[in-house]
């Protein structure tokens, strides 16, 4: 089965710049990366998938990779797990964009389309 892994869109060095004079909250990108970052509670899970939604309307998350396997536990560990040979990796992960490993806030769709956000505890779908 093949995933596509969306990462969310990293600052420019302009927009760091721009939250480092003028602080946290003042760059919806920012506030936006830093709550995904932060994974869904019972309190905010709509407010927080709402928010996903809205970014890939806006373009705000990348397709960075196609991953190659069989679960979105597999996509997380392909990217994560240190004893993923090099072999492996490359055999199962093609990379479109520079990327980061899987981490809560990005989302992951499979081949029907389904989008989830990788959360603190598992995957949310979106």
């Amino acid at each position: 089965m093949k995933f596509k892994l969306y990462n969310f869109d990293r600052l420019t060095k302009e927009e760091v710049n721009f939250v480092n004079k003028n602080g946290h909250g003042s760059l919806p990108k920012h506030e936006v990366s830093m709550r995904l970052g932060h994974g869904t509670s019972d309190r905010n899970r709509i407010e927080v998938l709402k928010m996903v939604v809205e970014c890939f309307e806006t373009g705000w998350f990348n397709h960075v990779a196609n991953v190659t396997c069989n679960t979105f536990d597999d996509v997380f560990r392909l990217t994560n797990d240190p004893s993923v040979t090099e072999e492996e990796y490359k055999s199962c992960v093609e990379r479109l964009l520079p990327m980061h490993s899987v981490s809560v806030g990005d989302v992951v769709e499979n081949e029907s389309g389904e989008k989830f956000l990788c959360d603190r505890w598992g995957w949310t779908r979106v």
